[in-house]
């Protein structure tokens, strides 16, 4: 397998132990899909700060 695109439940929480598992299991891409989890629910615009925590997750882990 040379993708995976886990998908439903993904949040800030989560999305470091999904993408970990993922790449510990040999898979070289991984498209998490946070959707709705990073977009504030009062203006319905992406939350900057969750993509920040995002990248920094990704840079901890690649």
């Amino acid at each position: 397998m040379t993708l995976i695109e886990p998908t439903g439940g993904i949040s800030l929480d989560n999305f470091g132990i999904i993408l970990q598992t993922c790449l510990e299991a040999g898979v070289p891409r991984v498209m998490p899909h946070v959707y709705s989890s990073i977009i504030d629910p009062q203006t319905g615009n992406t939350r900057p700060e969750d993509i920040i925590r995002l990248m920094e997750i990704v840079k901890a882990l690649v």
